[in-house]
Protein backbone atom coordinates (compact mmCIF):
# COMPACT_ATOMS: atom_id res chain seq x y z
CA UNK A 1 0.00 0.00 0.00
CA UNK A 2 2.76 2.41 1.03
CA UNK A 3 4.07 2.09 -3.25
CA UNK A 4 0.61 3.13 -3.85
CA UNK A 5 0.51 6.09 -1.72
CA UNK A 6 3.68 7.06 -3.26
CA UNK A 7 2.27 6.91 -7.00
CA UNK A 8 -0.49 9.06 -5.89
CA UNK A 9 1.57 11.46 -4.09
CA UNK A 10 3.45 11.94 -7.03
CA UNK A 11 0.61 12.81 -9.24
CA UNK A 12 -0.84 15.03 -6.94
CA UNK A 13 2.79 17.32 -7.06
CA UNK A 14 3.54 16.61 -10.86
CA UNK A 15 1.33 20.33 -11.49
CA UNK A 16 4.39 21.93 -9.21
CA UNK A 17 6.54 21.56 -12.28
CA UNK A 18 4.89 24.19 -13.54
CA UNK A 19 6.13 26.93 -10.76
CA UNK A 20 9.39 27.45 -12.69
CA UNK A 21 7.16 28.77 -16.00
CA UNK A 22 5.58 32.10 -15.17
CA UNK A 23 3.07 32.16 -17.66
CA UNK A 24 1.58 28.69 -17.35
CA UNK A 25 1.41 29.13 -12.53
CA UNK A 26 -2.12 29.75 -13.66
CA UNK A 27 -2.44 26.57 -14.80
CA UNK A 28 -1.13 24.85 -11.39
CA UNK A 29 -4.24 24.74 -9.39
CA UNK A 30 -6.89 23.49 -11.79
CA UNK A 31 -3.96 20.75 -12.33
CA UNK A 32 -4.12 19.79 -9.01
CA UNK A 33 -8.08 19.96 -8.35
CA UNK A 34 -7.98 17.51 -11.53
CA UNK A 35 -5.29 15.44 -9.57
CA UNK A 36 -7.11 15.07 -6.69
CA UNK A 37 -10.56 14.38 -8.27
CA UNK A 38 -8.96 11.45 -10.54
CA UNK A 39 -7.57 10.19 -7.47
CA UNK A 40 -10.88 10.36 -5.79
CA UNK A 41 -11.81 8.82 -8.67
CA UNK A 42 -9.71 5.89 -8.17
CA UNK A 43 -10.10 5.24 -4.53
CA UNK A 44 -13.64 5.28 -5.15
CA UNK A 45 -13.68 2.31 -7.61
CA UNK A 46 -11.18 0.05 -5.11
CA UNK A 47 -13.32 0.66 -2.17
CA UNK A 48 -16.94 0.71 -3.42
CA UNK A 49 -16.38 -0.20 -7.29
CA UNK A 50 -16.25 -1.32 -9.72
CA UNK A 51 -17.65 1.69 -11.24
CA UNK A 52 -20.54 1.08 -14.17
CA UNK A 53 -17.82 0.64 -17.14
CA UNK A 54 -14.79 -0.67 -14.91
CA UNK A 55 -15.96 -3.91 -14.56
CA UNK A 56 -14.64 -5.17 -18.38
CA UNK A 57 -11.69 -4.08 -19.90
CA UNK A 58 -9.87 -2.32 -16.87
CA UNK A 59 -10.56 -5.35 -14.48
CA UNK A 60 -9.33 -7.45 -16.85
CA UNK A 61 -6.32 -5.61 -17.47
CA UNK A 62 -5.71 -5.79 -13.78
CA UNK A 63 -6.43 -9.52 -13.46
CA UNK A 64 -3.99 -10.34 -16.07
CA UNK A 65 -0.85 -8.44 -14.65
CA UNK A 66 -1.91 -9.70 -11.39
CA UNK A 67 -1.60 -13.67 -12.60
CA UNK A 68 1.50 -12.72 -14.74
CA UNK A 69 2.86 -11.58 -11.14
CA UNK A 70 1.46 -14.50 -9.22
CA UNK A 71 2.73 -16.83 -11.54
CA UNK A 72 5.97 -15.54 -12.43
CA UNK A 73 5.83 -14.81 -16.06
CA UNK A 74 5.48 -11.89 -18.19
CA UNK A 75 3.06 -10.73 -20.86
CA UNK A 76 3.89 -10.92 -23.83
CA UNK A 77 5.02 -7.58 -25.29
CA UNK A 78 3.06 -7.18 -28.60
CA UNK A 79 1.39 -3.69 -30.37
CA UNK A 80 -2.24 -3.69 -28.60
CA UNK A 81 -2.83 -4.92 -25.20
CA UNK A 82 0.14 -6.36 -24.67
CA UNK A 83 2.49 -3.44 -24.12
CA UNK A 84 -0.17 -2.12 -21.36
CA UNK A 85 -0.27 -5.81 -19.78
CA UNK A 86 3.65 -5.91 -19.46
CA UNK A 87 3.89 -2.31 -18.04
CA UNK A 88 0.99 -2.70 -15.63
CA UNK A 89 2.78 -6.05 -14.49
CA UNK A 90 6.20 -4.65 -14.14
CA UNK A 91 4.51 -1.64 -11.92
CA UNK A 92 2.87 -4.87 -9.77
CA UNK A 93 6.65 -6.01 -9.11
CA UNK A 94 7.46 -3.01 -7.37
CA UNK A 95 4.58 -2.49 -5.89
CA UNK A 96 2.34 -5.53 -5.05
CA UNK A 97 -0.85 -6.44 -7.40
CA UNK A 98 -2.76 -3.56 -5.97
CA UNK A 99 -5.56 -2.30 -8.13
CA UNK A 100 -4.96 1.23 -6.36
CA UNK A 101 -1.19 1.51 -8.02
CA UNK A 102 -2.62 0.48 -11.70
CA UNK A 103 -4.76 3.28 -11.09
CA UNK A 104 -2.56 5.42 -10.05
CA UNK A 105 -0.12 4.96 -12.76
CA UNK A 106 -3.04 6.00 -14.83
CA UNK A 107 -3.48 9.10 -13.20
CA UNK A 108 0.60 10.13 -13.70
CA UNK A 109 -0.28 9.47 -17.34
CA UNK A 110 -3.26 11.53 -17.37
CA UNK A 111 -1.59 14.44 -15.27
CA UNK A 112 1.50 13.89 -17.88
CA UNK A 113 -1.15 14.29 -20.95
CA UNK A 114 -2.53 17.41 -19.27
CA UNK A 115 1.11 19.23 -18.51
CA UNK A 116 1.45 18.64 -22.89
CA UNK A 117 -1.64 20.50 -23.13
CA UNK A 118 -0.44 23.36 -21.05
CA UNK A 119 2.73 23.32 -23.40
CA UNK A 120 0.44 23.18 -26.68
CA UNK A 121 -1.10 26.13 -24.66
CA UNK A 122 1.98 28.25 -24.44
CA UNK A 123 2.83 27.39 -27.90
CA UNK A 124 -0.80 28.89 -29.11
CA UNK A 125 0.17 31.94 -27.01
CA UNK A 126 -2.58 31.24 -24.87
CA UNK A 127 -0.74 32.24 -21.61
CA UNK A 128 -1.20 35.64 -22.58
CA UNK A 129 -5.03 35.41 -21.91
CA UNK A 130 -4.69 33.28 -18.37
CA UNK A 131 -8.46 33.14 -18.05
CA UNK A 132 -8.94 31.47 -21.07
CA UNK A 133 -5.57 29.08 -20.08
CA UNK A 134 -7.23 28.22 -16.92
CA UNK A 135 -10.45 27.28 -18.89
CA UNK A 136 -8.83 25.02 -21.42
CA UNK A 137 -6.80 23.58 -18.96
CA UNK A 138 -9.74 22.68 -16.33
CA UNK A 139 -12.20 21.81 -19.41
CA UNK A 140 -9.60 19.61 -20.83
CA UNK A 141 -9.05 17.83 -16.91
CA UNK A 142 -12.56 17.42 -16.74
CA UNK A 143 -14.16 16.08 -19.65
CA UNK A 144 -16.07 12.78 -18.72
CA UNK A 145 -14.07 10.28 -21.15
CA UNK A 146 -10.82 11.92 -19.43
CA UNK A 147 -11.70 11.63 -16.16
CA UNK A 148 -12.76 8.22 -16.27
CA UNK A 149 -10.48 6.61 -18.05
CA UNK A 150 -7.30 8.36 -16.53
CA UNK A 151 -8.58 7.38 -12.99
CA UNK A 152 -8.92 3.61 -14.11
CA UNK A 153 -6.40 0.90 -15.50
CA UNK A 154 -6.92 1.77 -19.35
CA UNK A 155 -4.35 2.41 -21.93
CA UNK A 156 -5.95 5.68 -22.73
CA UNK A 157 -4.24 8.04 -20.32
CA UNK A 158 -0.73 6.22 -22.17
CA UNK A 159 -2.01 6.56 -25.95
CA UNK A 160 -3.08 10.40 -24.77
CA UNK A 161 -0.34 11.52 -23.17
CA UNK A 162 2.04 10.21 -25.81
CA UNK A 163 -0.49 11.88 -28.66
CA UNK A 164 0.06 14.88 -26.66
CA UNK A 165 3.78 15.60 -26.13
CA UNK A 166 4.18 14.13 -29.94
CA UNK A 167 1.62 17.15 -30.94
CA UNK A 168 3.89 19.64 -28.55
CA UNK A 169 7.09 18.70 -29.91
CA UNK A 170 5.85 19.06 -34.06
CA UNK A 171 4.59 22.34 -32.64
CA UNK A 172 7.93 23.55 -31.28
CA UNK A 173 10.00 22.00 -34.47
CA UNK A 174 7.33 24.71 -36.78
CA UNK A 175 8.56 27.22 -34.38
CA UNK A 176 11.53 26.50 -34.88
CA UNK A 177 11.74 25.66 -38.31
CA UNK A 178 13.83 22.01 -38.05
CA UNK A 179 13.43 18.91 -39.24
CA UNK A 180 15.73 17.60 -36.45
CA UNK A 181 13.38 18.70 -33.58
CA UNK A 182 10.82 16.79 -35.09
CA UNK A 183 12.62 13.31 -33.62
CA UNK A 184 11.05 13.52 -30.25
CA UNK A 185 7.85 14.12 -32.31
CA UNK A 186 8.05 10.90 -34.46
CA UNK A 187 9.39 8.71 -31.11
CA UNK A 188 6.10 9.91 -29.20
CA UNK A 189 4.29 9.16 -31.95
CA UNK A 190 5.54 5.55 -32.35
CA UNK A 191 4.87 4.65 -28.64
CA UNK A 192 1.61 5.72 -28.58
CA UNK A 193 1.00 3.07 -31.43
CA UNK A 194 2.28 0.74 -29.01
CA UNK A 195 -0.55 0.28 -27.90
CA UNK A 196 -2.90 -0.01 -30.75
CA UNK A 197 -2.49 -1.09 -34.31
CA UNK A 198 -4.94 1.45 -35.70
CA UNK A 199 -2.58 4.27 -33.89
CA UNK A 200 0.43 3.05 -34.97
CA UNK A 201 -0.59 3.55 -39.13
CA UNK A 202 -1.91 6.73 -37.51
CA UNK A 203 1.47 7.39 -35.81
CA UNK A 204 3.21 7.11 -39.74
CA UNK A 205 0.57 9.52 -40.89
CA UNK A 206 1.08 12.07 -37.60
CA UNK A 207 5.14 11.98 -38.50
CA UNK A 208 4.75 12.42 -42.02
CA UNK A 209 1.60 15.61 -41.34
CA UNK A 210 4.41 17.00 -38.99
CA UNK A 211 7.29 17.32 -41.60
CA UNK A 212 4.85 19.33 -43.83
CA UNK A 213 3.68 21.65 -40.78
CA UNK A 214 7.06 22.49 -40.26
CA UNK A 215 8.20 22.92 -43.99
CA UNK A 216 5.33 25.75 -43.79
CA UNK A 217 7.50 27.44 -40.84
CA UNK A 218 9.14 30.68 -41.71
CA UNK A 219 12.52 29.92 -41.67
CA UNK A 220 15.17 29.08 -44.22
CA UNK A 221 15.24 25.52 -43.08
CA UNK A 222 11.67 24.78 -43.08
CA UNK A 223 11.17 25.58 -46.90
CA UNK A 224 14.08 22.89 -47.91
CA UNK A 225 11.47 20.89 -49.61
CA UNK A 226 14.11 17.80 -50.78
CA UNK A 227 14.80 17.25 -47.39
CA UNK A 228 11.31 17.69 -46.18
CA UNK A 229 9.77 15.22 -48.58
CA UNK A 230 13.36 12.44 -48.37
CA UNK A 231 12.38 12.41 -44.35
CA UNK A 232 8.61 12.61 -45.17
CA UNK A 233 9.22 9.07 -47.36
CA UNK A 234 11.41 7.67 -44.93
CA UNK A 235 8.90 7.72 -41.99
CA UNK A 236 6.01 6.72 -44.64
CA UNK A 237 8.15 3.47 -46.08
CA UNK A 238 9.62 2.56 -42.89
CA UNK A 239 6.26 3.36 -40.71
CA UNK A 240 3.92 1.02 -43.21
CA UNK A 241 6.65 -1.66 -43.24
CA UNK A 242 6.08 -1.70 -38.96
CA UNK A 243 2.11 -1.67 -39.53
CA UNK A 244 2.20 -4.25 -42.14
CA UNK A 245 4.99 -6.44 -40.24
CA UNK A 246 4.87 -5.93 -36.59
CA UNK A 247 2.79 -8.60 -34.97
CA UNK A 248 -0.50 -7.35 -32.64
CA UNK A 249 -2.80 -9.55 -29.81
CA UNK A 250 -5.99 -8.53 -28.40
CA UNK A 251 -7.51 -7.93 -31.02
CA UNK A 252 -5.49 -5.41 -32.33
CA UNK A 253 -3.85 -7.52 -35.11
CA UNK A 254 -6.49 -5.47 -37.91
CA UNK A 255 -4.07 -6.08 -40.56
CA UNK A 256 -4.12 -10.03 -40.58
CA UNK A 257 -7.91 -9.61 -40.08
CA UNK A 258 -8.23 -7.92 -43.14
CA UNK A 259 -6.24 -10.44 -44.60
CA UNK A 260 -8.62 -13.13 -43.44
CA UNK A 261 -11.53 -11.77 -44.61
CA UNK A 262 -10.67 -11.14 -48.01
CA UNK A 263 -10.70 -7.28 -48.22
CA UNK A 264 -11.07 -4.07 -45.65
CA UNK A 265 -14.52 -3.47 -46.45
CA UNK A 266 -15.60 -7.17 -45.26
CA UNK A 267 -13.08 -7.29 -42.11
CA UNK A 268 -15.22 -4.03 -41.30
CA UNK A 269 -18.95 -5.48 -41.88
CA UNK A 270 -18.02 -8.51 -39.65
CA UNK A 271 -16.17 -6.47 -36.78
CA UNK A 272 -18.94 -3.85 -36.64
CA UNK A 273 -21.80 -6.65 -36.67
CA UNK A 274 -19.84 -8.74 -34.02
CA UNK A 275 -19.79 -5.47 -31.63
CA UNK A 276 -23.52 -4.57 -32.53
CA UNK A 277 -24.39 -8.02 -31.23
CA UNK A 278 -22.88 -7.75 -28.34
CA UNK A 279 -23.77 -3.64 -26.85
CA UNK A 280 -27.42 -3.92 -28.81
CA UNK A 281 -28.80 -1.22 -26.41
CA UNK A 282 -26.40 2.05 -27.02
CA UNK A 283 -26.33 0.80 -30.64
CA UNK A 284 -26.12 3.73 -33.45
CA UNK A 285 -29.33 1.70 -35.42
CA UNK A 286 -27.13 2.28 -38.75
CA UNK A 287 -25.90 0.17 -40.74
CA UNK A 288 -23.07 0.86 -43.14
CA UNK A 289 -23.72 -0.61 -47.20
CA UNK A 290 -20.08 -1.36 -48.02
CA UNK A 291 -21.72 -2.68 -51.57
CA UNK A 292 -21.43 0.31 -53.70
CA UNK A 293 -19.20 3.65 -53.10
CA UNK A 294 -22.69 5.90 -52.37
CA UNK A 295 -23.88 3.97 -49.65
CA UNK A 296 -20.79 3.48 -48.60
CA UNK A 297 -19.67 7.08 -48.11
CA UNK A 298 -23.17 8.74 -46.79
CA UNK A 299 -23.02 5.56 -44.66
CA UNK A 300 -19.53 6.69 -43.23
CA UNK A 301 -20.85 10.09 -42.87
CA UNK A 302 -23.93 8.97 -41.22
CA UNK A 303 -21.94 7.04 -38.67
CA UNK A 304 -19.23 10.29 -37.76
CA UNK A 305 -21.76 12.33 -37.10
CA UNK A 306 -23.54 9.60 -34.34
CA UNK A 307 -19.94 9.19 -33.19
CA UNK A 308 -19.23 12.77 -32.51
CA UNK A 309 -22.83 13.57 -30.90
CA UNK A 310 -24.85 10.54 -29.72
CA UNK A 311 -26.26 9.57 -27.49
CA UNK A 312 -28.87 12.40 -28.55
CA UNK A 313 -31.86 13.44 -26.04
CA UNK A 314 -34.46 10.49 -27.08
CA UNK A 315 -31.39 7.83 -26.49
CA UNK A 316 -31.50 8.91 -22.71
CA UNK A 317 -32.51 5.83 -20.83
CA UNK A 318 -30.66 5.16 -17.75
CA UNK A 319 -28.41 7.91 -15.37
CA UNK A 320 -25.90 6.48 -17.15
CA UNK A 321 -26.70 7.95 -20.22
CA UNK A 322 -26.22 11.43 -19.14
CA UNK A 323 -22.37 11.02 -18.66
CA UNK A 324 -22.16 11.00 -22.61
CA UNK A 325 -24.85 12.93 -23.49
CA UNK A 326 -23.07 16.17 -21.46
CA UNK A 327 -20.11 15.21 -23.22
CA UNK A 328 -21.56 14.81 -26.62
CA UNK A 329 -23.07 18.57 -25.92
CA UNK A 330 -20.17 20.35 -24.66
CA UNK A 331 -18.14 18.68 -27.30
CA UNK A 332 -20.73 20.00 -30.09
CA UNK A 333 -20.47 23.36 -28.70
CA UNK A 334 -16.68 23.80 -28.81
CA UNK A 335 -17.21 22.71 -32.63
CA UNK A 336 -19.69 25.48 -32.99
CA UNK A 337 -16.93 27.51 -31.36
CA UNK A 338 -13.89 26.58 -33.21
CA UNK A 339 -16.41 26.82 -36.93
CA UNK A 340 -17.50 30.36 -35.81
CA UNK A 341 -13.99 31.41 -35.75
CA UNK A 342 -12.56 29.85 -38.71
CA UNK A 343 -11.89 33.28 -40.08
CA UNK A 344 -9.70 33.70 -37.29
CA UNK A 345 -7.53 30.79 -38.28
CA UNK A 346 -7.78 29.90 -41.73
CA UNK A 347 -3.89 31.00 -42.10
CA UNK A 348 -2.40 29.59 -38.94
CA UNK A 349 -0.88 26.18 -40.14
CA UNK A 350 -0.55 25.50 -36.43
CA UNK A 351 -4.64 25.48 -36.15
CA UNK A 352 -5.17 23.82 -39.61
CA UNK A 353 -2.58 21.05 -37.86
CA UNK A 354 -4.92 20.83 -34.77
CA UNK A 355 -7.70 20.46 -36.49
CA UNK A 356 -6.50 17.83 -39.47
CA UNK A 357 -5.15 15.52 -36.68
CA UNK A 358 -8.36 15.52 -34.76
CA UNK A 359 -10.82 15.07 -38.13
CA UNK A 360 -8.57 12.39 -38.86
CA UNK A 361 -8.20 10.60 -35.34
CA UNK A 362 -11.96 10.90 -34.62
CA UNK A 363 -12.88 9.65 -38.27
CA UNK A 364 -10.67 6.29 -38.03
CA UNK A 365 -12.74 5.86 -34.88
CA UNK A 366 -15.84 6.16 -36.31
CA UNK A 367 -15.56 3.59 -38.59
CA UNK A 368 -14.86 1.08 -36.38
CA UNK A 369 -17.42 2.39 -33.74
CA UNK A 370 -21.26 1.27 -33.68
CA UNK A 371 -22.19 2.52 -30.23
CA UNK A 372 -22.20 5.84 -27.94
CA UNK A 373 -20.46 3.50 -25.13
CA UNK A 374 -17.49 2.41 -27.67
CA UNK A 375 -17.31 5.94 -28.91
CA UNK A 376 -16.87 7.46 -25.18
CA UNK A 377 -13.82 5.81 -24.76
CA UNK A 378 -12.51 6.51 -28.17
CA UNK A 379 -12.96 10.15 -27.41
CA UNK A 380 -10.85 10.26 -23.95
CA UNK A 381 -8.02 10.84 -27.16
CA UNK A 382 -9.29 13.66 -29.06
CA UNK A 383 -11.61 15.73 -26.79
CA UNK A 384 -8.97 17.83 -25.53
CA UNK A 385 -8.03 19.28 -28.93
CA UNK A 386 -11.72 20.94 -29.49
CA UNK A 387 -11.63 21.85 -26.18
CA UNK A 388 -7.86 24.17 -26.33
CA UNK A 389 -9.10 25.01 -29.44
CA UNK A 390 -12.49 26.16 -28.65
CA UNK A 391 -11.08 28.34 -25.46
CA UNK A 392 -7.85 29.47 -27.90
CA UNK A 393 -10.19 31.12 -30.67
CA UNK A 394 -13.26 32.09 -28.48
CA UNK A 395 -11.02 34.18 -26.32
CA UNK A 396 -9.16 35.77 -29.38
CA UNK A 397 -12.36 36.60 -31.02
CA UNK A 398 -13.57 38.46 -27.79
CA UNK A 399 -10.11 40.34 -27.49
CA UNK A 400 -10.80 41.08 -31.48
CA UNK A 401 -14.03 42.64 -30.43
CA UNK A 402 -12.71 44.55 -27.72
CA UNK A 403 -10.27 46.68 -29.77
CA UNK A 404 -11.86 49.24 -31.15
CA UNK A 405 -10.46 50.28 -34.51
CA UNK A 406 -9.62 54.58 -34.36
CA UNK A 407 -11.84 56.61 -36.23
CA UNK A 408 -9.93 57.93 -38.98
CA UNK A 409 -11.50 61.21 -39.09
CA UNK A 410 -10.47 62.04 -35.56
CA UNK A 411 -8.09 64.87 -35.14
CA UNK A 412 -5.16 63.91 -32.99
Amino acid sequence: MTASLILVLVSLVMPACLARARDLRPAIVPLILIAVLLNAVSLYNVIEGPLPGAQWDARSFHTEAESALRNGTWPEISIGTGVYTWLLTAVYRITGAELLAGQALSVIAGMAALLAVAAIARNLALTARPYALVVAIAGCGLFPPFVFHSALTFREPFQLATLAWGIHFALAAHRQGEFRKLIPAVACFLFMGMFHHILLALAVVLAVGSVFLVALSGSRQGRRSVYMFAFAGIVLVSGTYLVVKVPATGGNDYVNEIRKKGGILSALDEYRNDIEAREPRTSFGDEIDTTSTGPLATGLARNYFHYQFKPYVTDIELPADLVPFAASTARALCLLVILAAIATWRRDPRIWYLVTVYVVMTFLWSVGTTNYGQAFRHHALTDWMVVLLACHLGSLWRVNRAVVPADPGARD
